[in-house]
């Protein structure tokens, strides 16, 4: 665990899991996933972390948890999965419904609310308990609520670092604090020839990018920055497209359907869901906040959580969708 602080106020669900309301990350426990996803995900390539889908898993010719701890749930979903062919190179499966597996390798337990089908053979290290009621690892409600406020408040922080963009598209990130927050367009980002971190390596950097449509595509990145302490905030995207790139840091876009088309992300990935090819590396951006396991004060923690149960539930209007499971 990294013991650099961030200053930023939590919308906490408070009246959710205690693991929400007294989250010691700013990703709180998606700071354990590769992935986490509220809604569906359908993809093909491969993850080196763990995965976490609120809705329906959807992968094949896909492996998942090369580095993930062999005691982890490493596939954990609200909904159904249909996986395979593909390996789960560490750690089990839970389902909160039905599993079907098709040329698969498991190196735990599989773990289903509902069903467990199996088709063309394979293998399962661990027991496979269908029917189980078990309760799931991860409350993707309080979750959903509690990132879109991190991605608010960062977008409404102080921006102390400075963003330069060349005539020729260049863009430049500069700053000498511990922790160094920008703004970025959704406009220069998609139009970048290069983005270039100007900081220290052991220091972070947090880009807001505005926009509701964004382009993370095509270009290469630069300067001392390592993946691990840097952090995108798509805090208005609603559909993020990733292609040909190679991206230094995680992307946090709690209201983005993003669409990944090629490349990898070197960092964790926050998302309303993913469809696409590309590969997810296990750079996961883990970073504290004040208070450590201090709850947020009462007051606060309902008012903030009020802001936040209104902010999904336009979320949920704006796409047409159904509130979280």
């Amino acid at each position: 665990m990294k013991r650099i602080l961030i200053p930023v106020l939590v919308f906490v669900a408070a009246m959710s899991v205690s693991t929400w309301s007294h989250a010691t990350t700013l990703l709180g426990d998606a700071a354990l996933y590769n992935v986490f996803v509220f809604d569906d995900m359908n993809v093909g390539s491969d993850t080196q972390g763990r995965v976490a889908v609120g809705g329906n898993f959807t992968a094949a010719s896909y492996s998942i948890g090369t580095l993930s701890s062999p005691a982890q749930y490493s596939l954990v979903t609200g909904g159904n999965v249909v996986y395979g062919p593909g390996s789960i190179r560490h750690g089990g499966i839970y389902s909160g419904g039905n599993v079907t597996l098709k040329n698969y390798s498991v190196a735990g337990d599989v773990v289903a609310r509902g069903t467990v089908t199996t088709i063309n053979g394979g293998t399962v290290t661990g027991t496979v308990q269908a029917g189980s009621s078990l309760a799931g690892p991860v409350n993707f409600t309080a979750a959903e609520i509690y990132l879109k406020g991190v991605s608010y408040d960062l977008s409404h922080g102080v921006m102390n670092g400075t963003t330069t963009v060349s005539p020729w598209h260049a863009i430049t990130l500069s700053g000498s604090n511990a922790v160094n927050s920008f703004y970025l367009s959704g406009t220069d980002l998609a139009n970048a020839s290069s983005l270039t971190f100007n900081f220290a390596s052991d220091k972070i950097g947090i880009v807001n990018v505005s926009g509701t449509d964004c382009d993370f595509s095509g270009f290469g990145f630069f300067g001392g920055g390592l993946a691990e302490n840097i952090l995108f905030n798509f805090y208005e995207a609603e559909n993020l497209t990733i292609g040909s790139i190679g991206v230094r840091g995680s992307i946090l876009a709690p209201y983005a359907d993003i669409t990944f088309n090629s490349g990898v992300v070197h960092g964790s990935v926050i998302a309303e869901s993913i469809v696409g090819g590309g590969q997810f590396n296990q750079n996961l951006f883990d970073h504290e906040i004040p208070g450590g396991s201090q709850p947020v004060p009462e007051p606060a923690t309902m008012l903030l959580f009020g802001s936040g149960l209104a902010g999904l539930a336009a979320t949920r209007l704006r796409k047409g969708g159904k509130m979280p499971r």
